[in-house]
């Protein structure tokens, strides 16, 4: 994950690997755990918004998973050089592989959703939350205020908690979710788990994701 240096580097050719606005390749024998990013070369005329950069990593925006690796440095991917070392890396996930324990999509249409945006931690995490001191501004908080929720007509909650630690975020449809999905919080379990972490980690999202979904609330992924 540090390393600076890919194993391996594919050139995509604009002809055969995109449509329309969209850049995709097929890489044989890649399993899930596989780290990978971009690298886009083009003109360098900030003036004309053109902030191409070949020694700087990207993230894949459609991507399932991300992995922080211990030298991360933000700034570095403004500085001058290569950024592979200090970089986020995008990560290949299995979402077959991961045992959902029988929970399953609402359904609900979307002429009937309601979505409440919400910040996990900062939802819950003063005194006027009515929640107790043990669990401000947690999962645990959030699942507390599952009935003024309801109370208030929410059929859905957009989460925008960031997870810190080598795996920042789990995105399965983007913002919001267009669709009815379980949360992305059972895809941190996942994604932790394929990548060798151990699933404890991720416990209490994934508790808080089924007692949502049996109170009737969607929780929908921010990007």
């Amino acid at each position: 994950m540090d390393e600076a240096k890919a194993a391996r580097v594919i050139r995509i050719d604009p002809i055969e690997n995109r449509t329309y606005h969209y850049w995709h390749v097929f890489v044989p024998r890649v399993t899930a755990g596989q780290l990978y990013g971009f690298r886009v070369e083009g003109p360098s005329d900030p003036g004309r918004g053109m902030r191409f950069d070949p020694a700087k990593v990207l993230l894949d925006p459609y991507g399932r998973a991300v992995a922080v690796p211990d030298g991360y440095d933000r700034a570095a991917a403004a500085a001058p050089g290569d950024s592979g070392a200090t970089t986020m890396k995008s990560v290949v996930v299995d979402p077959s592989a991961y045992d959902w324990e029988g929970d399953a999509p609402l359904c609900r249409p979307a002429a009937r959703t309601i979505v409440y945006e919400l910040h996990v931690r900062g939802f819950t995490r003063h005194e006027s939350s009515g929640v107790g001191p043990e669990t401000r501004g947690t999962f645990a908080g959030l699942v507390e205020k599952i009935p003024y929720l309801r109370k208030l007509g929410i059929t859905a909650n957009g989460g925008q908690e960031q997870l810190k630690g080598r795996i920042l975020r789990i995105a399965h449809c983007g913002y919001f979710g267009a669709f009815d999905i379980l949360t992305s919080l059972s895809g941190l379990e996942m994604a932790l788990s394929q990548l060798g972490y151990d699933v404890d980690h991720g416990a209490g999202v994934g508790a808080a994701q089924r007692v949502f979904v049996e109170a009737g609330v969607v929780a929908a992924p921010s990007a």
